[in-house]
């Protein structure tokens, strides 16, 4: 199955959230403390996305087996 992140804005969010989950018997991770995530600026977006058009013209690009393969590695 596939796997969803979900960025709450606040505590509230956050609790709602976990609840509504639970009470539908689907397991959440939370990633907290273990991840924090910098927000990108509009150039720092561009600038990855434009990476990624190059990487792929250039064929430096894998499958999505090939990557879910990788990542039950991690």
């Amino acid at each position: 199955m596939d796997s969803i992140l979900v960025v709450p804005g606040n505590e509230q969010e956050y609790s709602l959230i976990m609840q509504l989950l639970k009470k539908m018997k689907i397991t959440a991770t939370p990633m907290r403390e273990e991840r924090t995530f910098k927000r990108m600026t509009v150039e720092e977006l561009r600038a990855e996305v434009n990476q990624s058009i190059e990487d792929a013209k250039a064929g430096r690009v894998i499958s999505h087996e090939e990557l879910k393969r990788q990542m039950a590695q991690w």
